[in-house]
């Protein structure tokens, strides 16, 4: 594992915000879980730097790579700490709530009411839900709406950011 990291940090830095070591070692990590298997669970504590630690995937994804990239979490996340980091970070990134996901008629034709995303679904390279555990049951609008967006072409990478990793 110990020579895994050091080949990741390497290859892949991790520029921008100053990270904590075990922060730092995350994000080298989920990269390379994104570029070998295309998604990546954040699982830790509340305070940890889980918002942190995804900002830095979006960044290299956005400015390294040209993705683009949409934030799923619920509405005072999406009003808070996330617009917060993406216009701190000048990231054009848009980010949506659960709800506004569903109303995407794109992503729910018989329920949405109108187009919530900035770009068309195939658009987006990369997906991140935070507070993923809020789609742990998966018939729920909210899950039929997420399945519809990564049922597309691209394939996407996924970010799963949670605290609540038993669920």
């Amino acid at each position: 594992c110990h020579e895994e990291v050091e080949a990741i940090e390497e290859n892949r830095g991790v520029g921008g915000i100053p990270l904590p070591t075990f922060s730092a070692d995350a994000v080298w990590r989920a990269l390379h879980h994104l570029d070998e298997r295309g998604g990546v669970l954040l699982a830790d504590d509340v305070g940890l730097g889980k918002t942190f630690q995804a900002g830095e995937l979006i960044a290299d994804r956005v400015l390294n790579h040209r993705d683009r990239v949409l934030v799923v979490a619920p509405a005072v996340l999406r009003d808070g700490p996330w617009r917060k980091f993406l216009r701190d970070r000048d990231l054009p990134v848009q980010v949506v709530s659960f709800e506004e996901l569903v109303a995407d008629k794109r992503l729910n034709p018989e329920g949405g009411t109108e187009d919530k995303l900035w770009h068309r679904p195939n658009d987006y390279k990369m997906i991140v839900i935070d507070e993923a555990h809020n789609l742990r049951n998966p018939s729920t609008q909210r899950a039929e709406a997420l399945r519809a967006l990564l049922a597309g072409n691209p394939p996407k990478d996924v970010v799963l950011v949670t605290a609540t990793p038993v669920n």
